[in-house]
């Protein structure tokens, strides 16, 4: 193994221990390793024959192989978080209410140290209801630090689905590292087919065709 394989190897090595991955997860697991695998067998065959046409060919079909991956590795993301916020919504119950911008209007009415209590008590209490109506919304109509909105929403959330809020960010870490190993795999088809090596394959190349026709030349009666 090269040392960016071996890096690579590693980062799928950690993807690996997650305890109870859910089907997205494992899909990148599964995509990683066989980028990882892949990477491997042509660094191999640059090892043993470099100069030959075969390890430039199977650099160029990986190179290929990592752009499908990525969209992949995006894809099944894309999915899992949907799935992942899905469950999340309904067990959480964040969703705007008859009600909101009545509370939105109270919240707005009251002197900022009283408007803040009246959220910390929503937060504490799970008041799902006054959450939704004040933290998830845009910020021009409460004007509660987006920071501190997205702060109290996900504390409400742990509160309410913690295997879910745990998975999908899981999920994102997951897909961190996947494309990690996909821009690793890349960087080494790039240097496999660094202008200097492929001048060398090039030159064995034309060397092997002239000595085919001086093979021809001397068999010729």
């Amino acid at each position: 193994m090269t040392s960016t394989s071996l890096a690579m190897a590693k980062i799928v090595e950690r993807m690996g221990d997650r305890p109870n991955p859910t089907r997205h997860m494992s899909a990148l697991l599964g995509i990683s390793r066989g980028l990882v695998a892949a990477a491997d067998a042509v660094a191999g065959l640059h090892a043993v024959a470099p100069t030959g046409p075969g390890a430039a060919d199977a650099t160029r079909r990986l190179v290929n192989k990592v752009d499908a991956a990525v969209r992949e590795l995006n894809d099944h993301a894309r999915a899992g978080v949907m799935e992942l916020e899905g469950a999340i919504l309904q067990k959480s119950q964040l969703t705007q209410t008859p009600y909101a911008s009545e509370i939105r209007a109270v919240y707005r009415n009251l002197a900022p140290e009283a408007a803040q209590d009246y959220l910390r008590r929503a937060v504490e209490g799970g008041d799902a209801e006054t959450i939704a109506a004040l933290c998830c919304v845009p910020y021009a109509l409460t004007l509660i630090d987006p920071a501190q909105a997205s702060r109290y929403r996900l504390h409400h959330e742990e509160r309410c689905a913690p295997e879910e809020v745990r998975q999908r960010s899981e999920l994102t870490q997951d897909l961190s590292s996947a494309l990690l190993v996909a821009s690793l795999a890349r960087q080494q088809c790039t240097e496999l087919l660094s202008p200097e090596a492929q001048r060398t394959e090039q030159a064995a190349e034309r060397a092997e065709q002239a000595l085919a026709k001086v093979a021809v030349t001397v068999g010729a009666p």
